[in-house]
């Protein structure tokens, strides 16, 4: 299931009546599993493609130039909520992985 090495070791450290819960960067070594994108994927969506990240940094840029423009700034808008979405989603189902239970 491409479970990193790291956390398989960990699993086998502990007894069966113990529980370890994965730290921060051990959730993030995790992110690059095809099994944990592909998992979130069914659970929250897709995340931002390549042209919509593109497309954020391009606005951000301008932004600091001058007053983005109502389309500018209504597509700014779509992007940051489909990544808050997203972000919101992820955090509550590895949440909901790690204790069983919604935050």
């Amino acid at each position: 299931m491409d479970i990193p090495m790291t956390v398989i070791e960990k699993m086998f450290s502990v007894s069966s009546s113990e529980i370890i819960y994965l730290d921060e960067k051990t959730i993030k070594s995790m992110e690059k599993v095809p099994f944990f994108d592909e998992w979130l994927k069914a659970n929250c969506g897709e995340y931002l493609s390549a042209e919509e990240l593109s497309d954020i940094f391009r606005l951000i840029k301008v932004g600091e130039k001058r007053e983005l423009s109502r389309s500018e700034r209504l597509r700014m808008e779509h992007l940051e909520q489909k990544r808050l979405r997203f972000s919101r989603c992820r955090f509550e189902k590895v949440y909901e992985a790690q204790l069983g239970k919604k935050p």
